[in-house]
């Protein structure tokens, strides 16, 4: 933006509202150095299916205490053509003009898409997502490569869910319901279940092992002294694993077999060769023991140790003791296990908050993790509202959501809070709640009652826009009809323009409800109307003249104006004489808005012409004079 521009902050983003078919990606807070303005760039995405073609937001600006600076300004992005992940209007600028703002507050207010519909929010602001992890600070090299070859995963964002939403490794953004990345294609549960940690280390530990043994069977089949126990040495780095120790003391008796086989057909005197052969075999079982006490039998003793913590409901001493086994066996498993049934006790003893901790350790496909989970927050839900704690009661039953009445209590919640809000006069805040209420109760009236108010607090700042979307929103509200009506009237007379669809649209329905003077309204605007010039040129739209001679032709050249958008009209016209005779016709075509087209007259023996006045009117199909023009003849 060059030296006239200064950077005020940067937008914390993503912005994103549940449902929303676009996010803010991106955007800055600039400071106009020259015009002291406050302005807003945004870069936004569309995240749907659907090509936008349209899109409206209204900014609030907040100062350095929170405080509310200015008017709520809207802006609209008109003519993108968006498509799925197309980035779009980081090249507009939204002028805010109040120098104190440092904040601002993103609405999205519609959504108009190629397919010729429109989507609607509720009225609440945009909010952060939280921030991105990659999977290179996550995954250490080698972890990060069995996780690339387990998942086939691009790029180097972990996984996630926010909201209704889910990142792909990719980068790209699928909706909840997607199984699959649109753009990748690679799967969720593949990629979420890989992230574990202790399954990637078990993974590759269980590469290392099988690749030595691989190396140590390589070897014993060589069927050679030396490679015997190069085997024998490669099996000892893996005891207590798959049959490696039986595999240790096949080669070691191998190698008895092949000693043996050569002393026999030796001299006696190599018989202490032989004996040396057994003692080394000895000593190699004697190794082979100690490597099985440190490698099998401890770790199997403190694992069975922990299976008796989990028994006697010691469940973090158990869990600390499997974390430390690592790969022992299952032991990861094991910690999973033992966090579920942690959450078992805790639920039953009506420690939900806990337990909900509990459960959350647990993958939500582990047993029925996820139905314990609804249950735990359920309860809460019930306990906050004991305690007048609504807020908390209305999340605590979103998500318990699907758990016997927890949508109902929810919804309950939810209508409590925006009755309140209600009465309070707080209606911004009581229409999220109130829709969330949906058909409990009376929640549909209050909401009308609520888009009502906050129609009429529009009208009177002047947000007519906000205020007839509001008015339509309330329906059949005792007064929302007229205030609908007023709301319109408002924006037509503050546009003081006939261009735009809206600005039509509003006065033909002004005009056909009779309302004040919007008849008046109309006609001036999208009236047809002509102007006309007469001269003697068949070409010449401009000159015009007052007198032509009866030995010429004169071409009355006519231009149309007005009409609604894309409307056409077919117009007549007719001639009269000096001498009082009279001629008509008419043009038999469509005539569209700044159209022009012409008509002449001409004495067929001039000589015998009369001189005066000639008259040109021009008539719509009903016959209504449009325009009069008239021209002096003379000899």
């Amino acid at each position: 933006m060059s030296e006239r521009y200064s950077r005020i902050r940067n937008i914390q983003a993503p912005l994103y509202g549940i449902g929303y078919p676009v996010m803010v990606e991106a955007g800055a807070l600039l400071k106009d150095n020259k015009t002291n303005d406050t302005v807003l760039q945004l870069q936004f995405r569309n995240i749907s299916d659907k090509v936008v073609k349209a899109v409206s937001v209204s900014i609030q600006g907040y100062d350095m205490f929170e405080a509310v600076a200015g008017e709520e300004v809207p802006h609209e992005y008109v003519d993108l053509g968006a498509k799925r992940d197309d980035l779009f209007g980081d090249r507009q600028a939204i002028i805010l003009k109040e120098p104190a703002i440092k904040r601002v507050g993103i609405k999205l207010l519609w959504v108009y898409f190629a397919d010729d519909s429109t989507w609607k929010p509720e009225d609440e602001e945009l909010s952060p997502i939280g921030q991105t992890e990659k999977l290179t600070g996550y995954f250490d090299e080698k972890q990060l490569e069995q996780y690339r070859a387990d998942t086939g995963a691009e790029g180097d964002l972990k996984p996630f869910i926010v909201k209704d939403l889910w990142y792909c490794s990719c980068g790209a953004i699928n909706h909840a319901e997607e199984e699959r990345c649109h753009k990748c294609g690679k799967e969720w549960d593949s990629l979420v279940k890989h992230l574990d940690k202790g399954r990637i280390d078990s993974e590759l530990e269980e590469a290392r092992k099988t690749a030595i043994y691989e190396s140590a069977e390589a070897e014993r089949s060589k069927d050679t002294v030396p490679a015997l126990n190069k085997a024998i040495e490669l099996y000892g780095t893996i005891s207590g694993w798959r049959d490696a120790d039986d595999k240790i003391v096949l080669c070691n008796s191998r190698v008895d077999e092949i000693v043996e086989e050569k002393n026999i057909k030796k001299a006696q005197t190599k018989k202490g060769m032989k004996r040396a052969g057994l003692i080394a075999a000895i000593a190699a079982l004697c190794v082979a023991v100690v490597l099985l006490t440190i490698n099998v039998f401890i770790p199997s003793a403190k694992y069975n140790k922990a299976l008796a913590k989990v028994e006697n409901g010691e469940y973090m001493e158990a869990i600390a003791t499997f974390e430390e086994l690592g790969d022992y066996k299952d032991s990861s498993e094991q910690v999973i296990n033992a966090y579920y049934l942690q959450g078992l006790d805790l639920l039953e003893s009506g420690e939900y908050q806990q337990a909900l901790e509990s459960f959350k350790k647990c993958p939500l496909r582990y047993e029925d993790s996820e139905t314990k989970i609804k249950i735990a927050n359920y309860n809460l839900g019930l306990a906050a509202v004991d305690e007048g704690k609504l807020d908390e009661a209305a999340g605590y039953f979103l998500n318990a959501s699907g758990y016997e009445d927890a949508k109902e209590k929810f919804k309950e919640v939810e209508y409590n809070l925006g009755v309140q809000l209600l009465d309070a006069g707080d209606y911004k805040s009581a229409k999220p709640k109130l829709v969330n209420a949906d058909d409990y109760s009376d929640a549909k009236e209050k909401l009308k009652q609520v888009n009502y108010n906050l129609g009429l607090e529009a009208l009177n700042h002047n947000r007519y826009e906000e205020a007839i979307e509001n008015f339509t929103a309330a329906k059949d509200y005792e007064g929302a009809s007229a205030q609908l009506l007023e709301a319109k009237y408002q924006f037509v007379i503050a546009k003081n323009s006939p261009k735009g669809d809206k600005v039509y649209m509003y006065i033909k329905e002004l005009k056909d409800a009779n309302y004040k003077d919007s008849a008046s309204i109309y006609n001036n605007w999208y009236g047809w109307k002509v102007s006309i010039v007469v001269n003697t040129s068949e070409t010449d739209e401009k000159t015009d003249i007052e007198t032509v001679s009866r030995y010429k032709t004169w071409y009355f050249h006519v231009r149309v104006t007005g009409g609604e958008p894309g409307q056409s009209v077919r117009l007549k016209y007719s001639g009269r004489f000096p001498d009082g005779e009279a001629q008509s016709g008419s043009w038999d075509f469509d005539i569209y808005d700044d159209n022009t087209t012409w008509a002449c007259w001409y004495y067929g023996n001039p000589q015998y012409g009369s001189t005066g006045t000639f008259t040109f009117n021009v008539y719509d199909s009903n016959g209504n004079v449009l325009g009069t023009k008239t021209v002096t003849v003379t000899s």
